[in-house]
């Protein structure tokens, strides 16, 4: 079993944030609501290294959230923004209930 975890770490137009996040989650921003704020780089490795320490299992490791990880989580926004416009249109309803129906 996997425990598809990683300490995240990000710059911010604000400074630095750090959160839990998912391996096998693209992020393009912060997770606001866990994440903890820090005004340098430093601050927030620390604070990585600190939560990393007390867990049990770590599987991602700590890892910084580049420009190519946001770029990557953008373009699953959009795809998945025009998906649901194009359903609109073509069906009224952003998640059309009926299984036959071809989705891209």
């Amino acid at each position: 079993m996997s425990a598809d975890n990683r300490i995240c770490l990000m710059e911010t137009r604000w400074g630095w944030a750090g959160w839990h996040g998912s391996c096998s989650v693209n992020y393009y921003e912060p997770e606001y609501r866990f994440a903890q704020e820090f005004s340098s780089r430093e601050a927030a490795v620390e604070w990585a290294h600190k939560e990393a320490d007390s867990m049990v299992i770590l599987e991602g490791g700590i890892t910084y959230v580049d420009l190519e990880e946001q770029m990557r989580a953008l373009k699953e926004v959009i795809e998945d923004a025009q998906t649901r416009l194009d359903n609109i249109i073509k069906w009224g309803t952003q998640f059309p209930v009926n299984n036959d129906l071809n989705f891209k």
